[in-house]
């Protein structure tokens, strides 16, 4: 590993991520250089709708900034009470409403 790749910018694809159809809460996001050509990332999703269908459009916007191994683990949830935030050791977490 290289360390974090410096042509890629975390915000603008965080902004992105959240924004597809179905996310309710993302966290725990790591990226890395796998190799001068290569990078990877890492994260937690929590999300209503196909998680196959979302994981998929993420994928697609992670290749678009040359992020081509990605680990995207997701939780289905219903609604806001089934949100388990003690379970998850991240201080932080953004819940996203999509219109």
């Amino acid at each position: 590993m290289e360390g974090t790749p410096k042509d890629v910018d975390h915000e603008e694809l965080e902004k992105r991520l959240r924004e597809v159809e179905g996310v309710v809460e993302l966290h725990d996001i790591h990226i890395w250089c796998l190799n001068i050509k290569k990078n990877a990332l890492a994260m937690h999703v929590s999300v209503k709708g196909d998680p196959e269908l979302i994981t998929l459009k993420m994928k697609k916007i992670c290749k678009k900034y040359n992020i081509l191994h990605t680990t995207i683990q997701t939780e289905i949830v219903k609604g806001l009470e089934e949100m388990n935030f003690e379970a998850c050791d991240q201080d932080v977490h953004v819940l996203i409403e999509h219109p």
